[in-house]
């Protein structure tokens, strides 16, 4: 009988060398290694040869192309094309005739990873005696704690700062402090966190795990009980003249120690209970089992977790939002309403001009920008070569000119116009790296250098659009230095960009009032129907009368937005009043232009200009606000679009929602950039949480409150006597066991207690707090 021997040449030489896709030349190599198994065994016929190529081959291919080193799966996306490149080998072999069946296209995928959790119930269980840690077991271990200082238990003990400060930790630890490592951001705590606004409002910071740096944070009201252990701690310090600014904990720098003694603790409360020995971390996945069974959505506890971080509200604006959203003030949907006044544009007044010369340097680079946008925008969208030729003759008259702008920008549309990147990339470098020139419109383009950079990379962008502009400046430099020109000397390596968490300030009822009232109607309906849709500056530009469907279910389309992409808003939330406005409007433009006319247009009746408009409203906008010295962010126009997503979510109580209307394909996108309430929504829901630690009502033994303040119950009420005479109006009302809504409680000894309110008791100690600074 004949033996037929396997050609493995034959197979691989019919493979090209490239197909245009990453990972085809990993893919060949691992494929001509597998195949050099072939060649030492004899075959009978060719249907040997054939069935070598059965599902198990490409399997294994398979297999072996999407394990890391660390034996972990690649990314699913990386799967995905390791599975298209698998089949490509099989196709092409096919149409050589080197295959008889199509076994390579059953390639089994791994599954997506598992998504994270935010509560993984499998740390309900104690590893080591298998017991589950239930909701009725939580429940249990707070009553305990708080019957420690509620006059259950003897109250007589008296309470050292370090004691004093543990039960600060403990009482965090039980009220909501979910993040993965709560003891670690607890010690990282300082003064300047939990009283930051002066209210009642506490700055929590995200940990990183690696680097135990914070990255963000978001702010809650803390409960009663442990507003009162904090102002206690405080006072005591204010009395030994040991005021610590930074750690809370200042006697527990260790964090070792920190954890070693609240573990301690958390045991003895656990066997008080009679529960099996608990851990820090059964404790934290129950509360947060316990707090998904009273928050509306699983965001919020996301939120509170730190497996979802958001951009928060600055402090200088976040109590009065605050006391609006608790009082039912905020309403999202009645922030902005349609105003009549100044529908008709009366104001033929121009905003006053600043003189100085830095303003006469950007509107120079606005003039020329203005003069060039129809040849770049030609240039960048069809490489058109006549604009290419008028951009061109523009750059030779102006490169050498002593005028700063116009040698600069002279450089900027020579290195556009020579760059090789495709037209989108070549677009977004070009507009990025003239953020950096713009900031110094003194300096000429050359003696931009190490310290010029430096400077721009601590301003208050993002650091994505940081990144961006370095690597785009970057380019431009080498360009520049290719064709002969003289730069300063740069150390790329040295200019890093900080992934700093930048605080927001938001849209409010008052400033849109009056931002509204003060700017001309064009401009006013641009704001408008930013907040109403969502819509950023350019797509409110190129609104269409005819991209308005207001019959029946109102909508609007939005085509070709960012990344060429199309989407329908929905405006059925809109009222009856603003409804009607917009149909005015569409009416009134279609009459006098036709139904394909631009929707809003100046006094000129022009398109309008997406820069102006936002310049406009932004220069406004400083008048208004004032500028901003915090290290927030400024509001400008695209602060309309938060405002429109916080609507939005609000309306539906889905993310998904909001994240639709705005074109988003992700829903992260949304929380990051643009949610910036959700962290108080969720204070405001932890608050009727059941937990004893939440009530309002909670009373507790005067003595028990003198313990914490390191004084004697007389001495305590003594100063209950000089608040009553300060503050005659609102006296703090004393109770016997009796009276109390909990009904009677055990007194030392039998004998019959005072109590105060856990509220009443924080309004006192925050005057003898401020009586002892004074």
């Amino acid at each position: 009988m004949t033996q037929v021997i396997f050609d493995k040449d034959k197979y691989i030489s019919c493979l090209p060398d490239s197909i245009g896709v990453d990972g085809w030349k990993t893919v060949k190599g691992l494929v001509s290694t597998k195949l050099d198994e072939f060649n030492s065994i004899d075959y009978e016929s060719a249907e040997d040869i054939y069935k070598l190529f059965s599902a198990l081959f490409w399997q294994d291919i398979f297999d072996e192309l999407i394990k890391n080193e660390n034996t972990r799966l690649k990314s699913f996306s990386t799967r995905l094309r390791y599975k298209a490149l698998v089949i490509r080998v099989g196709e092409i072999w096919t149409t050589y005739g080197l295959l008889v069946d199509e076994s390579y296209r059953e390639v089994k995928n791994p599954p997506k990873h598992n998504r994270r959790q935010v509560v993984n119930p499998e740390r309900l269980v104690d590893k080591k005696s298998g017991t589950i840690f239930r909701l009725q077991d939580f429940q249990f271990l707070l009553n305990q704690f708080v019957n420690q200082f509620n006059g259950m238990e003897d109250p007589g003990k008296l309470i050292s700062n370090c004691e004093l400060e543990e039960t600060f930790v403990l009482a965090c630890l039980l009220t909501g402090f979910l993040q993965d490592d709560p003891l670690k951001m607890i010690h990282s705590l300082t003064w300047n966190d939990i009283f930051k606004t002066g209210g009642s409002l506490s700055w929590i910071p995200y940990m990183d795990k690696v680097t135990s740096a914070r990255k963000g944070g978001y702010w809650i009201e803390l409960a009663p009980f442990n507003r009162l252990i904090a102002l206690c701690i405080k006072y005591r310090n204010r009395k030994s003249n040991s005021d610590n600014q930074h750690k809370v904990v200042k006697e527990l720098e260790n964090l070792k120690k920190l954890r070693r003694k609240i573990i301690d603790r958390v045991v003895d409360i656990s066997k008080q209970c009679n529960l099996p020995e608990v851990r820090v971390d059964n404790i934290v996945q129950t509360e947060r089992l316990h707090l998904r069974l009273n928050l509306k959505t699983n965001l919020l506890l996301s939120i509170l977790t730190g497996m979802v971080k958001e951009n928060s509200i600055s402090s200088k604006q976040v109590e009065e939002i605050y006391e609006h959203m608790k009082n039912k003030e905020f309403d999202p949907e009645a922030i902005i309403e349609f105003s009549a006044h100044n529908y008709e544009d009366n104001s033929g007044e121009d905003i006053d001009q600043d003189e100085s010369k830095t303003i006469e340097i950007f509107e120079n680079y606005s003039t020329i920008y203005d003069e060039l946008r129809p040849f770049l925008f030609s240039l960048v969208q069809v490489n058109s070569e006549s604009s290419k030729k008028k951009l061109n003759d523009w750059v030779k008259i102006n490169i050498n000119s002593d005028n700063i702008s116009n040698h600069n920008f002279s450089w900027m549309i020579k290195w556009l116009i020579e760059n090789k990147k495709s037209l989108p990339t070549k677009q977004t470098y070009w507009l990025a790296a003239l953020r950096i020139l713009q900031i110094f419109p003194f300096v000429k383009i050359e003696n931009i250098g190490q310290e010029e950079l430096k400077f721009f990379l601590e301003s208050d962008y993002l650091p994505a659009s940081l990144l961006l502009s370095k690597a785009a400046w970057k380019q431009c430099y080498l360009f520049m230095k290719e064709n002969g020109v003289e730069l300063q000397e740069i150390d790329w390596k040295k200019l890093r960009v900080i992934q700093k968490s930048i605080s927001v300030r938001v849209f409010t009822k008052k400033v849109y009032q009056q931002l509204i009232t003060e700017l001309p109607a064009h401009l006013g309906w641009s704001i408008r129907l930013s907040y109403w849709a969502g819509l950023r500056v350019g797509e409110v530009c190129r609104l269409r009368a005819c991209d308005l469907s207001l019959e029946g279910l109102p909508f609007l389309y939005v085509v070709n937005s960012k990344g060429k992409k199309s989407r329908r808003v929905s405006l059925e939330h809109l009222s009856d009043q603003q409804l009607k406005a917009l149909v005015k409007l569409k009416k009134q433009r279609a009459d006098k232009s036709g139904n394909d006319a631009i929707l809003i247009v100046d006094l000129e009746e022009k398109q309008l200009v997406s820069k102006n408009i936002s310049n406009n409203v932004s220069e406004q906008l400083e008048k208004i606000t004032g500028k901003v010295s915090d290290g927030s962010r400024r509001i400008h126009f695209h602060s309309l679009r938060s405002a429109a997503a916080e609507r939005f979510y609000v309306i539906k109580n889905d993310i998904r929602y909001s994240s639709i209307q705005l074109g988003h394909r992700l829903v992260r996108t949304d929380v990051q950039h643009y949610q910036h309430t959700l962290d108080l929504q969720a204070s405001i829901e932890i608050q009727d949480w059941n937990n004893p630690l939440y009530k309002k009502d909670l009373h507790l033994p005067i003595v028990v409150i003198a313990s914490f303040l390191g004084y004697t119950s007389n001495q305590l009420r003594n100063y209950l006597d000089d608040f009553d005479m300060a503050f005659p109006a609102s006296k703090i009302q004393r109770k016997v066991a009796e009276k109390l809504p909990d009904g009677e409680r055990p007194g030392r000894g039998g004998a019959k207690m005072q109590f105060i309110n856990v509220v009443d008791a924080n309004r006192l100690i925050e005057w003898m707090v401020w009586r002892k600074d004074k």
